[in-house]
């Protein structure tokens, strides 16, 4: 029972968990927390993309300006690969470019494969190393010098090389590999895989967006208890869109009411995740940096979040419909079960506040301070209903509703009725309800 108990308690508290989040002080720790993470250089290192030896060894290496994390690694008695991490490609091209000012750049004539992810060589009397980059990765392998080590230094290189270009066409080359592969990878809860899911461009506006999946990961052991078991395919493509050459976006679509909700979770940080139904459509942008295909996930929280501030928004307003519907009632108390003729009579007797009768979301008005006959507000009022009425239904008959269907961007209208209860209506349901009802 206690335990039953505790998940009922938890259950109810998770928004409260992702509002602390998303606090100020909260971002902040996530920033300090980001930035401690780029000189990590053990357990939370990222996956290599390709086949390497893991034994490692600390020594001296090289620095990149804007690497996030270098990880070493030996693979003879006397050489090392050296693998250094970065949010995107172009600032990975970029550092060694820089580099390979100071070097020699390979040619064509050395390897054709290492030429078309640029690099160079670094010499000297007892070493050469070869620098390249790989997607947004730069790698460096150092062995000693000799010819038949260059052979083999250029033969490693391009093992590498070919391994991740593998890797990229099997998960990565189309918007709808990246998308599937990001689905299985929250499936098995595997971390590194989904924020390599992710598009990045090195901006500040996408590092902090993938700061913040990185910590909604944390929550992963919470969300897994309170994940409810769904279809085998929680979440199905319905159809791909190419919107440019480097862009396109995706409709996926749930299966069932409660499942699918963790992939959602990820990418909106826990906003809007419940008002996506079984038969609604999340589109999901995404970009290429490159040959692989990322989640435009910036994108994707700045819509969530635009959503979730409109829904706010829509709450406001049915809590100002709510307020209308309680001093009619008074009203009516007051002058013998009569409705007002107009709702402007409530101010300020019954309605202190004028902010009261604008909506959030009609921006066709002022904000309303004072009302008169003639102030403007947002809401239509239907006269002539009578509480003496005893054949009226007050909870189907409408009382007042939103003047115009533009005030929530013509997705539909909040709507009060005569029993004082406010609803949430689509305009197709809206306008099925106002004709079926009789004055």
């Amino acid at each position: 029972m206690y335990k039953l108990a505790l998940k009922g308690f938890l259950r109810k508290t998770i928004p409260l968990w992702i509002i602390l989040f998303a606090s100020p002080a909260c971002m902040a720790q996530m920033e300090m927390a980001a930035l401690l993470g780029r000189f990590q250089r053990d357990a939370d290192v990222p996956k290599l993309p390709f086949t390497l030896p893991e034994q490692l060894f600390a020594g001296s290496y090289p620095r990149f300006p804007n690497a996030r994390i270098m990880r070493e690694v030996e693979y003879t008695d006397s050489g090392r690969i050296l693998v250094y991490f970065y949010g995107a490609k172009n600032t990975a091209v970029n550092d060694t470019k820089i580099f390979a000012g100071k070097n020699t750049k390979i040619t064509r004539g050395e390897s054709s494969i290492l030429n078309s992810h640029f690099g160079c060589w670094e010499e000297n009397e007892q070493f050469t190393t070869a620098w390249f980059t790989v997607g947004s990765y730069v790698i460096g392998i150092k062995i000693p010098k000799s010819k038949t080590d260059r052979t083999s230094i250029i033969r490693t290189a391009e093992k590498i090389v070919k391994d991740y270009d593998a890797r990229i066409e099997q998960l990565f080359s189309t918007p709808e590999k990246c998308l599937k592969t990001y689905l299985e990878a929250v499936k098995k809860t595997d971390k590194d895989l989904i924020v390599e899911c992710l598009y990045d461009d090195g901006s500040e506006q996408t590092g902090n967006a993938i700061t913040m999946v990185n910590y909604f990961l944390s929550l992963f052991p919470i969300m897994r208890m309170y994940e409810k078991p769904g279809p085998e395919k929680d979440i199905v493509i319905v159809r791909t869109e190419m919107v440019s050459d480097i862009e396109a976006r995706i409709a996926m679509q749930k299966q069932s009411l409660d499942g699918g909700a963790l992939p959602l979770a990820l990418l909106t940080f826990g906003h809007t995740v419940n008002t996506y139904t079984a038969d609604e459509y999340l589109w999901v942008p995404l970009k290429t940096n490159g040959e692989k295909w990322g989640i435009n996930i910036a994108e994707v929280q700045k819509s969530a979040f635009a959503k979730s501030q409109e829904q706010a928004r829509r709450t406001m307003c049915m809590s100002n419909l709510k307020q209308i519907g309680l001093a009619v009632r008074m009203y009516a108390q007051d002058y013998k079960e009569t409705m007002p003729e107009d709702l402007r009579a409530l101010y300020p007797r019954y309605v202190s506040n004028g902010r009261v009768f604008k909506c959030p979301e009609d921006t066709t008005i002022q904000e309303v301070q004072k009302i008169d006959g003639t102030t403007p507000i947002s809401y239509a009022y239907v006269k002539g209903l009578s509480l003496k009425d005893k054949s009226l239904n007050q909870s189907t008959t409408i009382l007042a509703y939103d003047a115009s269907s533009q005030n929530h961007k013509g997705e539909g209208r909040c709507v009060l009725f005569v029993d004082g209860h406010v609803a949430w209506m689509t305009e197709e349901q809206f306008q099925k309800s106002l004709k079926e009802q009789k004055f």
